[in-house]
Parts: C-alpha cells; structure tokens; sequence
C-alpha cells in the first residue's frame, strides 16, 4: 500500500484539484508539506456556498475565509455564499486572488460599484462574472468592469435593475469575446442594447433578456441576423415580441436547444411550427402561457424535435390530449412536461 505523504509532489497537485472546496481547505491542515503543496495549486476552485454561517457570524467566517484564500494564492475562481458577501469581502479577495478569472457573487444585495471597481482594478484576467441579484450596482460598475477585463467571456446580471443601454454596449464595445450575457429583469434596456451587442459581439451562444419589456421584434431579429451561433434564446416575459421574432430565429440560428418564450402571449401556431421545422436540436421549450396555442404547434413539435426533454405548456389553454400524448409518444428523451399547475414527468405519465 503506498502511503499518500509519500506521494510525488504532482500527484498530489492532481489529486487535490479534484476535491471540493470544503474537503480541499482541510489539506493544509494536515501537514507542513501538504501546505506548501497548496500554497503552490494552480487554478483552484472555491466555492464558499457550504457557509451558511457566514451571514450570521461574520466575524468568524470572514477570517476563515480570509485564511483559505492566503493558503490557496493560486485561486482562480471563488463563489460566495448567496446573499453575504460586502465590498470589503470582494477587495479583500481581490487582493489576496489576482490571478482570479472567475467572480460568482449571485444575490449579494449588499455590494456596490466599490466591490466591482475594486475587483476590476486587481483582476484584469476575469473572464466569467456572476453579480445577479446585485441590485445597488449601476453602469459605473459594469462600465468599469469593460475597461479593464477585454477577456470577458460570460457575464450574468440579472436583476440588476439600475443598469442601462450604457452598460450592455460598453461590454459590447471592449468584451468582443462575450460567449453567455444574462440581462434578466434589467427593464431599462432597450433594442439599442441588444442590437449593439450582436453587432460587436458575433460569438454569443447564449444570451437571456427575460423580462426586458421594452424590448421588440427588432431587437431578436438583428440578433439572429448578427449572432447564428446562438443555442440559448431567452426572451421570456417580452410582451411585445410576435412570431415574427421567433421565426426570425428559427430561420438563422439551426443550432438552437433552448428557448423560453414564456408570457409572450402574441405568439401563435406559426411561430412554434416554424421553429419546429428548422430548429431539430430543441431540448427545452418554454411557452408557458402563450394562451393563442393549439394542438397544430404541439404536434409539430412533436414530430419533428424528438430530443426535448424539458416542455413547458402550462397556461396553454386551447391544448387537448391530444397534442400531449402526440408527444409523449413522439419525444422518447421526455422528462418533464407541464401542462398545468403540476409538471408531469416522462412520456408514460403524459
């Protein structure tokens, strides 16, 4: 049997790597060697959501994470636990994580421009950003955020409710790289936004708008045109969108997996047996209450995107059995599929 100390130094970097973050942080504990191998790991991963005390007893999670982040200088990526995280929490990582590519802090309410100008000033490297649920940050941040970090890859903020066109076209203009945007519930965008993006940003597989309800059929349409690489199309909650936009996608990006229309309530039969005919790679649909459905879009459906796994059709109030069992019997890969208040799961159980 060999004994792990005696393990060579690369071995163990391996082996180390593939723990998580609450096992990982034990190592340096063990012993002297181990600690230097730590202090020596390169792209580590931390993720800080096991700490559900951190909100309750700040003064003793904080140092503790403080600790962590001294005895892993190699981090790369860190992940907060939702809703705690300050700006003095992101300027002490930024600090101490200069190499850091990737910044998860999804629903810490409490950060402010201060965190992102602090982060952005430090870790030019990031590539993958997370601030959803930030809601006190402004265009200053995410200007700010562009200026420094060109390599942006995926950017995430939803709910960040104060941003502007502004924001959207400044990672358009210095980000050329953006693969993943999620501008979720940000109400104040408009097709300007959008249009700038897919002008600048040809690369973007997935980009999530929901809730952005000034946005119209233009704003799909030149993203489709500029972007026929996209596979993710969010658009959920944008009234004022038509079929038009829908077969605007369905005719230039083939590759699409997933779409989520839901609440776009103008939408009819032709969108849906449009995007039928051309998207044969849909995984998950949502047309949860686009009430103008019938049977003709489900089967459809149905006998032309066999791969779903995921549909989404509650609130479709014209739909009979019909169209449901069409599918189930059409969609082997089915997991779930709603229909009303409660999903109902695999084909057999349609």
């Amino acid at each position: 049997m060999i004994h792990a100390s005696t393990l060579p130094t690369e071995i163990l970097r391996i082996i180390f790597l593939f723990l998580n973050t609450r096992t990982l942080v034990k190592i340096p504990q063990v012993c002297t060697s181990w600690r230097d191998v730590c202090y020596g790991l390169r792209d580590v991963r931390l993720n800080f959501g096991w700490l559900p005390a951190y909100a309750v007893y700040p003064t003793v999670i904080v140092p503790c994470i403080d600790l962590m982040l001294a005895r892993f200088p190699g981090t790369t990526c860190v992940s907060m636990p939702v809703g705690s995280a300050t700006d003095a929490d992101v300027l002490g990582i930024a600090e101490k994580c200069r190499g850091l590519t990737h910044a998860l802090f999804w629903g810490c309410g409490n950060l402010t421009d201060a965190a992102v100008l602090g982060l952005t000033a430090t870790c030019s490297r990031l590539t993958h950003v997370n601030f959803n649920g930030c809601r006190k940050l402004t265009v200053a941040a995410v200007v700010a955020l562009a200026a420094k970090c060109h390599g942006l890859t995926d950017v995430s903020f939803w709910g960040c409710g104060k941003l502007t066109d502004a924001a959207v076209l400044a990672l358009a203009d210095k980000c050329r790289r953006l693969a993943h945007v999620h501008f979720g519930a940000c109400r104040n965008l408009t097709d300007a936004a959008i249009l700038g993006l897919a002008d600048k940003c040809r690369g973007l597989t997935h980009a999530t708008f929901s809730d952005c309800y000034s946005l119209t059929d233009a704003a799909v349409l030149g993203l489709a045109a500029k972007c026929p690489g996209l596979t993710h199309a969010d658009f959920a909650g944008c009234h004022n969108l038509t079929d038009a936009a829908v077969l605007g996608l369905a005719d230039k990006c083939r590759g699409l997996t997933h779409v989520d229309v839901k609440c776009c309530t103008k939408m009819t039969d032709a969108a849906v047996t449009g995007m039928a005919g051309k998207c044969r790679k849909l995984t998950k649909v949502n047309f949860r209450k686009c009430s103008r459905l019938t049977d003709v879009a489900v089967i459809a459906l149905a006998n032309n995107c066999r791969e779903l796994t995921h549909v989404n059709l509650s609130g479709c109030v014209k739909l009979t059995d019909a169209a449901v069992l069409t599918m189930a019997n059409k969609c082997p890969k089915l997991r779930i599929c709603r229909t009303g208040p409660k999903p109902t799961i695999g084909p057999a159980r349609t």
